[in-house]
């Protein structure tokens, strides 16, 4: 045989195999590309030492590898955290966010706890552009007289396979989330979610069962926030699963039998990149490899993407240097709130000013100090990067001091909230000795005092403070949700108080046996 014709030979039979291949059932590869809170980071990040990074440059990325694969072999995936974290996300209210989820064609968003931090009714109406790309199985929202659920999963057919991708948001929103605008959500656990509408995924006989969570694998986790684990145990036919919440990087992993778990960090710094290989004859998967993609300064942005939100980068850089007050010395992070910390003192004296409590709880939210000379709408949202609210409540001196101890267990910690407006003396065990008013005298046991606290610590803080959230819900501290945004309060503050000197005074005070 003549080599030219035993070469079209060879590829003729080659392709006769693939196509029975096909015919029958065999072997498919196909890529899932994945992104989790991405937190409005547009052209930048603060994750990557070399500079780079942001949603712009993620789309360029997303964009090559749709070319290398094809985009019937792709599928793209979000778990969520997507429409606040940077001033973009709060000049738009969370729609930029959105706009991207559509712009570049993803097909599953499974929403995080911070894509409801504009209100409920706000979030239905981000959901609606992008309706059929969100999956979340736990969670109910009740907008006005309407129960609306979201789907659970859908079947897609990468290259053929028949791919289940169930979304879930995170299991402890109400942890985080509270105030009146956040009224009307319901969340369940992932895990019964899963036991709900897992017989009707088998009954459809999928290739790969694929889920996209708001949640993120630990190896220990106290506070039980993440079922990542669990589910793990509960529900081995899960292939993959693609996740976030706790901003880490996992390339890879194997959790218990056969499940592959990839979480692809934060901050538009890396796209995860998953190629399954899955035998749509036996309904099984071969074969998971992965890895993260960085989104470097040698990644372009991406032109499209980008003139899709360009009003809102023109916006926002606007809003960024809008100068709100010139201070005569500068207002430092560093320090332990209501110690040393000025920062803190200036965010619970503008707390106290807008409540009008004379007693409150709050830390810093960040290590970002406000500079001599100006200050503008970029410093502040540095400085308050959360869409907080304000709450004021009643509480006895008796309760106070429960307070004061809980939160003296989390000193050190991120969510530690110092006290203003009180003194508080603890011993060097760290027992509470004695508390007195703002002027030195002991607290009237009888009265109750107005104490303010920001809607974060008011949840809980994550299930860190359960004795403050069980107080706070009895009849008598008379809880309520002022309405007042936390950076609104301190810009109004810093506007009043001009010029600003500022010094922080010690409320809490550790003093050693004599």
């Amino acid at each position: 045989m003549k080599r030219p014709a035993a070469a079209r030979l060879r590829t003729l039979l080659l392709f006769a195999v693939f196509a029975a291949g096909t015919v029958r059932g065999r072997t498919v590869t196909f890529e899932l590309l994945h992104t989790t809170d991405v937190h409005t980071f547009l052209d930048s990040t603060d994750q990557l030492d070399g500079g780079g990074g942001g949603w712009l440059r993620l789309a360029t990325l997303i964009r090559r590898e749709r070319r290398k694969w094809g985009a019937d072999r792709v599928l793209l995936i979000d778990s969520g955290d997507t429409c606040q974290g940077t001033l973009a996300g709060v000049v738009t209210r969370g729609r930029v966010g959105v706009d991207l989820i559509h712009t570049l064609n993803y097909q599953v968003w499974a929403p995080g706890n911070h894509d409801l931090d504009f209100g409920v009714w706000r979030f239905y109406e981000l959901t609606q552009n992008v309706r059929d790309r969100v999956l979340c199985a736990n969670l109910t929202l009740q907008v006005d007289a309407d129960r609306v659920r979201f789907a659970a999963w859908r079947m897609f057919t990468p290259a053929g396979a028949k791919v289940a991708v169930i979304g879930a948001t995170a299991r402890r929103l109400d942890d985080w989330l509270w105030g009146r605008t956040l009224l009307g959500f319901r969340v369940e656990s992932a895990v019964t979610a899963l036991k709900r509408v897992m017989p009707g995924i088998l009954d459809q006989h999928p290739d790969v069962i694929v889920l996209a969570i708001h949640q993120g694998w630990l190896s220990k986790d106290p506070r039980r926030i993440n079922e990542v684990a669990e589910i793990v145990r509960q529900f081995p036919e899960i292939d993959v699963i693609l996740g976030g919440h706790t901003h880490r990087t996992f390339q890879g992993m194997k959790l218990g039998a056969k499940t592959w778990y990839v979480q692809s960090g934060c901050h538009g710094a890396w796209l995860g990149a998953v190629q399954v290989t899955a035998d749509t004859r036996e309904h099984r998967v071969v074969n998971v490899a992965s890895g993260l993609i960085e989104a470097g300064p040698d990644v372009p942005e991406d032109p499209q993407a980008k003139a899709a939100v360009q009003d809102c980068l023109d916006r926002t850089r606007k809003t960024a240097r809008t100068v709100i007050v010139r201070l005569p010395a500068p207002v430092p992070a560093r320090g332990t709130p209501g110690e040393t910390c000025a920062t803190s003192e200036l965010i619970c004296r503008a707390v106290a000013e807008a409540t009008g409590a004379r007693i409150v709880f709050h830390g810093k939210l960040s290590q970002k100090s406000l500079p001599a000379g100006p200050v503008t709408e970029q410093d502040l949202f540095d400085l308050v990067p959360y869409e907080n609210s304000l709450a004021v409540a009643q509480l006895t001196s008796a309760e106070l001091r429960k307070v004061l101890e809980e939160q003296w267990a989390w000193r050190g910690s991120g969510a530690y909230s110092g006290a203003w407006g009180i003194e508080a003396v603890f011993s060097s065990e760290g027992r509470l000795r004695e508390i007195r008013n703002a002027f030195g005298k002991p607290l009237d046991e009888k009265k109750r005092l107005a104490v303010a606290f920001n809607s974060y610590t008011v949840a809980g803080a994550g299930r860190r403070f359960p004795v403050l959230r069980a107080l706070l819900r009895t009849p008598q501290a008379e809880l309520r949700d002022t309405g007042i945004n936390s950076r609104d309060a301190v810009r109004t503050y810093l506007k009043r108080h001009r010029p600003l000197r500022l010094t922080p005074r010690r409320w809490v005070r550790r003093v050693r046996r004599r």
